[in-house]
């Protein structure tokens, strides 16, 4: 990172050559079409033009950092070119453009460029880049900069004195109308950053005062302009709009490489790569956020301990720090309530959300949403609208969708995260409720309970109690009876039983299809079948004479839980090592996919097997056992857990209910 003073050196010359073939020969040819000969006119603001550039390539070149507290960092340190992408107000997608130098020709083909996006996708960043590429290469093919911040304008404050202000000289030499015939005269770019960020009360005065500049100023100037989605951006016409693609989980990690300043390779850019952290890949889409992802977890010690802090940090982003980065700026709040009273609303309609999600949510559903939830706010005299209206613009953790009238949150695990504390905090002792509904999902085989997932990770971090006591408890007592039920050491070695037992209880149940070998080594007709998708991607086979003997077997749902309590407590299965020093034991993991048969053979050849009992025939059991045991393709582990460990921990957990009892006994009623 640079001293300020060597950027300015370093910026000096440029800014200057700039200046020399820029602005010199416009402001000569004003002069003399204007018939304006004070003498010393032109040394005097080619001097003071020069003074703004460098003000304001210092301002820009640095920007704050979340990484860093209280520091700033030079952009090009931490710039990684964001995607734009041509776009209507409708969410319609066309040509993408990669921003890794001022786009010259982009902004030459539509003259006016409109960025919009969410809080933290880098739309200043942008700006603030361009500006800075333009002085850096002395580009002289889009005109002279000029930097506007919007929140700056107001009432009584036009887009002019702001320029005159910016120009400083130019308001004591030139009033509004000989600035405005200056700037007429053409070859000029003007960076518009922050439309959003106008004081909602000016906001009608000053869209008027920009259309009006934009029209008065001519057709050759240029014009890019950013903001956060507003219903007033349609009215700007002859604007191009643009969005910002959200970042690859790769362009994240090349992102966070960069705020590895002393270059030590972070221990969590490796970790990233492991599946660690996938409950966080929507938070890594947005440059913002992954900044305040690596001052998260980068020193990291306590995992779910930095979750939690994780979460609380991103909201506190939203709601604050964004902002306050930008200088003095503060974005108003319409319903005047605190942060914590805000975090109320957001924990009721996150549960709202997680539990309905097929309702669809208007704008009168959350009206009426954010009303059931006055109850547990200290504050509740608010009004109902202009919380909605912080909930999108002040803290932006819900946008519209499109064209349609719905409303999503901004970032789905924000909104997980708020329905667990909801759970945890709020639910009044009715957490058994929600397990239950997920368990009975699971069973039924529904495939909604993915929605569940990062749920369960979330609840972990916040209320380890909780969570086994509601699910971790019941769940051990389903396998033990499971397990207890299906232990039969008559028709299999006793001494891999458990394990056989263990790992089938993420199934539900399997097929036997025999399928004409012709077929199969037919090569034509094999290309054919993968081409419609109909080649297994995990099979099993035995060859019988001409024929070969496949085992389908569908994952229950109960996996995916079983999944999440490998990640939370590991110490429940069986252990990895003890697997692997047995040849037989390694091989009992593996995964089977769904798999459309009808393909492959005739209905009439398939045959439904109980994978668990083997009721059927003890032929099929065995030789479910024989396939089990070979090496099985896998796309995901499977581990069977530990009966022993099931019970102590059903027992530790029962303890820790008593004790919790025992102190709320002994409390004053």
């Amino acid at each position: 990172m640079l001293d300020p003073i060597i950027i300015s050196a370093v910026a000096a010359p440029m800014i200057e050559t700039l200046v020399k073939e820029l602005f010199v020969p416009k402001f000569r040819d004003f002069l003399h079409t204007a018939n304006i000969k004070t003498k010393g006119l032109l040394d005097k603001h080619q001097e003071h033009f020069n003074e703004y550039l460098n003000r304001a390539y210092d301002d820009y070149s640095l920007i704050n950092s979340h990484v860093i507290s209280n520091s700033q960092v030079e952009l090009k340190e931490v710039y990684l070119a964001p995607t734009l992408v041509k776009t209507n107000f409708s969410n319609e997608c066309g040509e993408a453009f990669m921003i890794n130098q001022l786009p010259v020709k982009l902004i030459q083909d539509y003259g006016k460029i409109l960025i919009s996006d969410t809080a933290g996708m880098g739309k200043s960043t942008i700006m603030k880049y361009m500006f800075i590429d333009l002085i850096n290469n002395s580009i002289k093919d889009v005109g002279i900069p000029i930097y506007i911040e919007l929140n700056q304008l107001k009432k009584g404050h036009t887009i002019i004195q702001e320029i005159q202000e910016e120009l400083k000289s130019f308001s004591k030499e030139f009033d509004e109308e000989l600035l405005l015939e200056f700037i007429h005269e053409g070859g000029f770019i003007f960076f518009l950053d922050g439309y959003d960020e106008i004081a909602f009360e000016d906001r009608n005065e000053v869209t008027k005062d920009i259309k009006s500049f934009i029209s008065k100023a001519g057709t050759k100037n240029y014009y890019i302009m950013s903001s956060r989605p507003e219903d007033t951006l349609p009215s700007f016409t002859g604007f191009q709009l643009f969005k910002i693609q959200p970042f690859t989980k790769e362009e994240a990690l090349n992102l966070l490489s960069k705020y590895d300043f002393d270059k030590q390779k972070s221990d969590l850019l490796e970790e990233l790569k492991t599946g660690e952290y996938e409950s966080f890949d929507d938070f890594l889409k947005n440059p913002l956020l992954v900044s305040v992802f690596f001052s998260v977890f980068n020193d990291k010690k306590d995992l779910s301990c930095k979750k939690k802090i994780f979460y609380q940090e991103v909201f506190n982003t939203y709601a604050t720090y964004h902002d306050s980065s930008k200088g003095y700026y503060t974005r108003e709040r319409h319903s005047r309530l605190g942060i914590e009273d805000i975090e109320q609303v957001l924990k009721y309609i996150g549960y709202i959300y997680m539990i309905k999600p097929e309702d669809g949510f208007d704008r009168d559903n959350i009206l009426r949403l954010i009303g059931q939830a006055k109850k547990y706010c200290r504050n509740s005299d608010f009004n109902e609208s202009d919380l909605l209206l912080d909930i999108i613009r002040t803290i932006p953790l819900f946008y519209k969708n499109g064209d349609s009238s719905e409303y999503e949150w901004t970032l789905k695990s924000l909104m997980r995260f708020y329905a667990v504390k909801f759970l945890a905090n709020e639910a009044n002792g009715k957490q058994s409720v929600f397990f239950e509904f997920i368990y009975n999902n699971a069973i039924n085989n529904n495939g909604s309970i993915n929605n569940f997932i990062s749920t369960l990770d979330i609840y972990y971090d916040i209320d380890k109690t909780g969570f086994n006591k509601t699910f971790v408890n019941p769940l051990c007592e389903n396998f033990i009876n499971y397990y207890e039920g299906n232990l039969d050491s008559s028709m299999i070695a006793s001494n891999i039983n458990k394990y056989r037992v263990g790992l089938l209880f993420h199934f539900s149940y399997a097929k036997l299809a025999i399928v004409n070998s012709a077929l199969y080594r037919d090569k034509r007709k094999k290309a054919e079948l993968e081409k419609m998708g109909k080649q297994p991607d995990c099979r099993c086979r035995e060859e019988i004479s001409n024929k070969y003997v496949y085992l389908f077997a569908l994952v229950n749902n109960y996996h995916y839980l079983l999944h999440v309590l490998y990640m939370k407590e590991p110490n429940l299965y069986v252990k990895q090592d003890m697997i692997n020093k047995n040849k037989k034991l390694k091989n009992l993991k593996g995964v089977f996919s769904r798999y459309e048969i009808n393909g492959f053979c005739d209905k009439a050849n398939l045959k439904d097997v109980d994978v668990r009992t083997g009721k059927e025939s003890r032929e099929a059991y065995v030789f479910i056992n024989e396939l089990l045991i070979k090496s099985v393709d896998s796309n995901l582990e499977i581990m069977p857990l530990d009966y022993e460990a099931c019970k102590r921990k059903i027992h530790n957990i029962g303890q820790i209910i008593a004790q919790s009892q025992t102190v709320l006994n002994l409390l004053p009623s």
